[in-house]
């Protein structure tokens, strides 16, 4: 009887945990949805790329777990380099140069 007790105990933890876990997976992904839908009626609104380039910067900064600086890279043709178009947490002049 006590190793049924055990068990079932167990089992409980078990299920708690998972359900922990998937609550938090949710949440998560609710985040990323809302995020999603600010980003594509930004989209719907953008007057040029350069413009729209800090603002995805800034939503995927707020969905990547402990993140806090980025930075978004566009490689150009015409220079044969990469050329910075958005900077969070840095100074984008600085990193032009």
């Amino acid at each position: 009887m006590e190793l049924l007790n055990i068990s079932l105990s167990l089992l409980c933890i078990i299920l708690l945990v998972r359900t922990i876990n998937l609550k938090k997976q949710n949440i998560k992904v609710l985040k990323t949805n809302e995020t999603l839908l600010k980003v594509a009626s930004e989209l719907e609104n953008f007057e040029s790329l350069d413009s729209i380039y800090p603002k995805l910067l800034k939503y995927t900064i707020d969905l990547i777990e402990n993140a806090e600086t980025g930075s978004i890279l566009i490689y150009s043709k015409e220079k044969d380099a990469l050329e910075y178009k958005a900077a969070e947490g840095f100074d984008i002049e600085i990193l032009k140069k």
